[in-house]
């Protein structure tokens, strides 16, 4: 989720760190119940639910991602520029 939101800086249009937020929610919550769904085969189709922006999952994922982010940047020595 950081390399994403790192990548996406650099280009003209970044993607807001809110949307990066919400797909990766998507996609982990899609993963579970997947892997739920291999297990028990009864288990109804997925269905998305929305995270509150004021709950806590939102600020720890966006914690997260500001984290690894930093992490990111601190191994390449902040030189982000392709040659």
């Amino acid at each position: 989720m950081g390399a994403l939101y790192l990548a996406s800086k650099l280009e003209e249009c970044p993607i807001r760190m809110r949307d990066l937020v919400n797909v990766f929610d998507l996609l982990l919550k899609r993963a579970a119940h997947s892997a739920k769904a291999v297990t028990n085969p009864n288990i109804q189709e997925f269905t998305y639910h929305p995270m509150s922006y004021f709950g806590d999952t939102f600020y720890d994922l966006k914690e997260a991602l500001v984290v690894a982010e930093m992490q990111i940047l601190k191994r390449l020595g902040f030189n982000v520029h392709v040659t």
